[in-house]
C-alpha cells in the first residue's frame, strides 16, 4: 500500500512541475528523458508523441523537424486519456 501511495505522489509532483516548465523546456525534457512513441499526420502536420512515466505529450515542431523549436506542447494525463484521444481521432464522426 505504501509503494502505491509513494508512486502516486511522485507522479503528481512530476506532472505539477512539468506543466510549469517553459514550452522549449518541456519539449527538451520529453526528447531527452521521455520515450518517443512515434508520430502521426494531422491536418498536414506531423505530431510527435512522447511519454515520461504517466505523462504523455504531443509536440508540434517548426517545419515538422524535431531539431527545430517547438510550436506547441499538449500535455495528456494518463494512458486512458491518451488512448481515448487517439481513438476519437480515428473513428469517423457519428451521423
Amino acid at each position: 500500500m505504501c509503494f502505491v501511495s509513494n508512486w502516486f505522489y511522485t507522479a503528481m509532483i512530476t506532472k505539477f512541475f512539468f506543466k510549469r516548465l517553459s514550452l522549449p523546456a518541456q519539449a527538451k525534457f520529453m526528447k531527452k528523458r521521455g520515450i518517443s512513441l512515434g508520430s502521426r499526420w494531422k491536418n498536414g502536420r506531423y505530431i510527435y508523441m512522447y511519454m515520461f512515466r504517466n505523462i504523455f505529450a504531443e509536440i508540434l515542431f517548426v517545419d515538422d523537424n524535431t531539431e527545430n523549436d517547438p510550436e506547441s506542447v499538449t500535455v495528456i494525463s494518463g494512458i486512458d486519456e491518451f488512448n481515448k484521444r487517439l481513438e476519437d481521432e480515428i473513428r469517423p464522426p457519428k451521423s
